[in-house]
């Protein structure tokens, strides 16, 4: 997530956007060098999803909707940690939404060369 330039594309003209992009430490490091630095209203948090420190950040602006995006982030992650995850994501920021790509496991299973394949459907659901 963290080497893309979403907000620079669709955030940065919209003066109502507060934007988090949550990476590892190393990720955020080689953003900075390669897409450039934060901004104003984009902000980069070094440290793993499912670390609990991130949630009182962005907490600070807990007004405004919220929506996360989750790319490339569950197929890494076992299924109690996900659920755990989507709980607290819940009960820190009701009414958020959540966006994230979904792999099947026959997907998964099914390559030769390890890599996962992400099925054509992306999903979206309330919190």
């Amino acid at each position: 997530m963290c080497l893309d330039t979403r907000f620079e594309r669709v955030a940065e003209r919209n003066s109502q956007v507060e934007w988090y992009d949550l990476d590892l430490p190393d990720v955020i490091e080689l953003r900075r060098k390669l897409v450039g630095g934060e901004r104003e209203r984009h902000h980069f948090l070094a440290c793993s999803v499912l670390d609990n420190v991130w949630l009182d950040t962005v907490s600070a602006h807990r007004q405004r909707p919220f929506l996360f995006l989750a790319e490339g982030v569950f197929m890494y992650l076992t299924e109690a940690q996900v659920k755990s995850l989507v709980l607290r994501l819940r009960e820190h920021f009701p009414g958020a939404e959540l966006v994230f790509d979904a792999f099947s496991p026959i997907m998964r299973w099914g390559t030769t060369s390890g890599s996962l394949v992400p099925e054509s459907a992306l999903i979206c659901t309330g919190l």
